[in-house]
């Protein structure tokens, strides 16, 4: 029973782990002692914050960068379009 208690917030900490390697940075363990184990448990609390906090921020990053390709190149392509449909001169 002292080995279970004493080895669960670990195990807690283990499968998190594995959720956040599969990119699911939502889960947390609890922290219900304060001693080295439940400062683990804050500090992987913290990390895991950080890692969904820096996650979001890149998805944003790669969707503005994406968006922000997408429209001169949309623009180039109606231009080429126009030169091939003869609407406008190649030369332009």
């Amino acid at each position: 029973v002292l080995g279970n208690g004493m080895t669960r917030p670990v195990r807690e900490m283990i499968e998190a782990a594995r959720a956040m390697a599969s990119g699911d940075y939502t889960r947390r363990v609890r922290a219900t002692s304060r001693d080295e184990v439940g400062e683990l448990a804050a500090a992987f609390n913290r990390m895991a914050t950080d890692l969904d906090a820096a996650d979001r921020r890149r998805r944003e990053l790669i969707a503005n960068v994406s968006h922000e390709l997408r429209t001169p190149i949309a623009a180039l392509q109606a231009v080429l379009e126009n030169a091939v449909d003869g609407v406008a001169e190649p030369a332009t």
